[in-house]
């Protein structure tokens, strides 16, 4: 095509090269470890969470929480629009 730009034609070759080279060279997944088996019956677990303000060094919002989800627990959280007098769940 005579009026168009060359970068019309080479900008989408560059950008398939680029990714056949990416899908080629990425490292592949390997299997992942077993589960601890001290972790069973915990189905979530957070460690050293932390959030801190965009531009400020020192304001936190959360720093360095941990805990972890049991299964036996039952709890839900509810806000403004949640029925209020259905109880979240039956333990």
């Amino acid at each position: 095509m005579a009026g168009l730009p060359a970068w019309v034609w080479w900008g989408p070759l560059a950008g398939a090269a680029v990714a056949a080279v990416l899908l080629l060279t990425a490292r592949r997944r390997t299997t992942a470890p077993p589960p601890d088996p001290a972790l069973a019956g915990v189905p979530l677990q957070i460690t050293g969470l932390t959030k801190r303000y965009g531009k400020s060094g020192d304001r936190y919002a959360v720093r360095d929480l941990s805990f972890a989800w049991n299964r036996a627990r039952c709890s839900a959280c509810s806000g403004r629009t949640a029925r209020a007098r259905r109880p979240p769940c039956a333990c």
